[in-house]
């Protein structure tokens, strides 16, 4: 078909692709060849040739446009050749444009334009009888739809394209098809009918010799057992594809193949064998500067150093992943903004071609009643129609040397216009795409934050104050349940924004460690052994020059069996109000990190909890605003009396008021900090 099928090769954290035609040769043409064709096409359009040959010419040269991943000149010709189709009612033309012009649209994205351009072919080739066009438009239509996760529609056209390829014989057709029905499948979790469908089209390949498609059988086939857990069959079907995608020249497929085994042995936690397969991979990935595999490879190394404690070379990875990431949203970025300037060019050619045809037609008129006015002015008088003649000459030569200059003038300020406007887009898109990104980077950091829902089973009566300064925050919150008690956690990181934002991370990350796997879950133990982990993290030397690095917070434990609170507290306090009066557990006066050469353990202080108690855990973002009628601090004593003056409310008014409180003390000032304030009622 004219569109590539998107294969899953990997059950990892990210999925990694291979691109598989159903008219497989075209994707090994060389480029010098492809741009011969086009130099040659360009010369045949601009020849005589009779009007379908050049419908055929323009669709063909859209085609190698498209081959030479030049979009904006692919779908040009594209729209060319159906512009010139429709108007000699050239069906096969039609047809033909427009499914290449679905094509485009397709790779960039564009579903709604694509899924038009497919069905107008559609119609032209069911009234043709045309099967094998059907079939590929059938298919075309199929791999949108599965694009969209609309997995009903894309199975019924991928199966009327099955039928009509067992019908005509298209052996080839048919075990690309099978495959693709594997694919739908295996995407919505029905494994074992994805199996059925890979065997068949794995069965069709062998007897066809096409190492390529068995190769890529096999792959599919190795990733539904790694969905399904037995990773020692993936293995057996991974191992089997080297060598093969190796022969044929598949690149990609032995990246991407090394990439899923790699995947597999870090869930088996053979991390030597898993390290081996994810550098190989990378390497080969990033010589061949095949981004998409690298994010994902990148993205699976991070998570493995994550898992073997190797926190700097985690980061690093997790760092590349970033960046390739970004640069993958501006190269789409660019795609769209060439799509639409194609679109632009030709919208602007045709209204050139309207404009000469209309200014053409009003001269021919004007010169036919000119002449009409001579001859019947010949019958009158001589002299006076030499006299008229000459003056209008005159008035026509000056009208148009006028109308010409203001014509001029006109599309010269038209032009700067456009040109602005141009510009002024591409500036806004760009900063578009870096808000998108952060915006994206704060999807990430509120799903790693513990859920309202979650603390909600343990704590009935709570609330939280989570207002980031930026996008992204260097303040979070972190609870989990352990044996014996719940714990609940205010952090404050260095910084804030994204800086601030990748230390919540790695802080967050350090916790789980601590109580998921390590089972500490005494504050002030957490507190140690995260200090000793950030140290060794961003400071591996241990002295006083490194990173000051770390945070601020405030962990507790409640045992509401026992009915006894016990915390921790690093630089910022913990506040009971007990009966209207406020009870402050002071902190110690040191960062979770580095400060000075001695690293005295934290305090674990303790409190017996009764009914009504309110403890308040926070950060210093909230007494630190600026703002008041002299632009002065909030301070700790006036957030003090708030929370004492409001104690006595719901805990959800108790929200509401601090939230009023700080808008109208900040009022047109910026907010300086991140704030966050948590409050429980036992």
């Amino acid at each position: 078909m004219e569109n590539e099928k998107l294969k899953k090769v990997t059950t990892g954290l990210f999925p990694l692709k291979v691109i598989l035609f159903l008219i497989f040769n075209s994707s090994f043409l060389v480029l010098s060849a492809q741009q011969h064709i086009v130099d040659s096409l360009l010369l045949v359009v601009k020849s005589g040739a009779d009007d379908t040959t050049k419908v055929n010419n323009l669709v063909t040269l859209s085609l190698d446009y498209r081959r030479l991943n030049k979009m904006k000149e692919a779908l040009m010709y594209g729209l060319k050749a159906d512009t010139l189709a429709v108007k000699l009612n050239y069906k096969k033309g039609i047809s033909a444009a427009c499914n290449k012009i679905g094509a485009i649209y397709y790779l960039q994205g564009d579903y709604t334009h694509a899924l038009d351009n497919y069905f107008n072919a559609l119609k032209i080739d069911v009234a043709d009888k045309d099967s094998m066009n059907m079939a590929k438009n059938y298919g075309n239509v199929g791999n949108i739809y599965a694009g969209e996760k609309d997995f009903k529609n894309a199975l019924a056209y991928d199966t009327l394209t099955l039928n009509i390829a067992r019908k005509v014989h298209y052996a080839q057709l048919e075990a690309n098809t099978l495959g693709n029905i594997g694919i739908l499948f295996e995407e919505q979790g029905r494994y074992n009918e994805a199996l059925n469908y890979y065997n068949q089209s794995l069965k069709m390949n062998v007897k066809l010799g096409d190492k390529n498609s068995m190769a890529i059988n096999k792959v599919n086939i190795g990733a539904v057992y790694s969905s399904l857990k037995q990773y020692d069959t993936a293995l057996s079907y991974y191992k089997d594809v080297i060598l093969v995608f190796n022969e044929v020249g598949n690149l990609k497929g032995v990246i991407s193949t090394m990439g899923n085994m790699g995947d597999i042995y870090s869930k088996q936690k053979k991390y030597k064998e898993a390290e081996k397969c994810l550098t190989r991979s990378a390497t080969m990935a990033d010589s061949m500067h095949f981004l998409y595999e690298l994010r994902g490879i990148e993205q699976i190394l991070s998570e493995m150093y994550a898992a073997t404690g190797d926190w700097h070379k985690a980061f690093a990875s997790y760092q590349r992943y970033s960046d390739i990431k970004d640069s993958l949203i501006n190269e789409d970025k660019s795609k769209e903004i060439g799509k639409l300037e194609a679109r632009a060019d030709y919208d602007k050619e045709l209204a050139l071609q309207k404009a000469d045809a209309e200014k053409q037609t009003a001269l021919d008129a004007a010169e036919s009643k000119k002449q009409r006015l001579t001859l019947f002015l010949v019958g009158a008088i001589a002299i006076a129609i030499a006299i008229i003649a000459a003056i209008i000459l005159r008035s026509l030569r000056i009208t148009r040397n006028q109308k010409d200059l203001i014509e001029k003038q006109k599309a010269d300020v038209e032009e700067q216009k456009l040109l602005i406007e141009r510009q002024k887009a591409i500036v806004d898109e760009k900063n578009k795409d870096i808000t998108d990104s952060i915006h994206y980077a704060s999807r990430i950091q509120h799903a790693l934050l513990t859920s309202e829902d979650y603390i909600g089973k343990h704590l009935h009566h709570f609330f939280i104050l989570f207002k980031p300064r930026d996008i992204v925050s260097g303040d979070f919150y972190w609870a989990i349940e352990s044996p014996s008690s719940f714990l609940i956690c205010a952090g404050d990181c260095t910084g804030h924004g994204v800086p601030g934002a990748f230390m919540s991370l790695l802080n967050i990350s350090m916790l789980n460690e601590a109580t998921l796997e390590k089972k500490i879950y005494s504050p002030d133990k957490i507190l140690n052994e995260l200090r000793e982990h950030i140290i060794k993290a961003l400071n591996p030397g241990g002295h006083d020059k490194g990173s000051k690095d770390g945070m601020d917070c405030v962990l507790c434990s409640f045992d509401f069996t026992k009915m006894k609170a016990n915390f921790a507290c690093a630089n910022n306090p913990l506040w009971l109000i007990r009966k209207n009066e406020v009870i402050e557990f002071n902190a110690d006066k040191m960062p979770v990190g580095i400060q000075g050469e001695t690293r005295a353990p934290f305090t674990l202080q303790s409190a017996t909890m009764q009914a009504g108690d309110i403890f308040y855990l926070f950060t210093d973002g909230y007494a630190d605003q600026f703002g008041g009628p002299k632009g002065k601090k909030f301070k700790y004593k006036q957030l003090q009396e708030k929370l004492l003056a409001i104690s006595n409310q719901p805990m959800d008014k108790q929200k509401q008021e601090l939230e009023s409180a700080f808008d109208d003390w900040k009022g047109n000032l910026e907010q300086v900090d991140d704030v966050l304030i948590i409050g429980i009622r036992i």
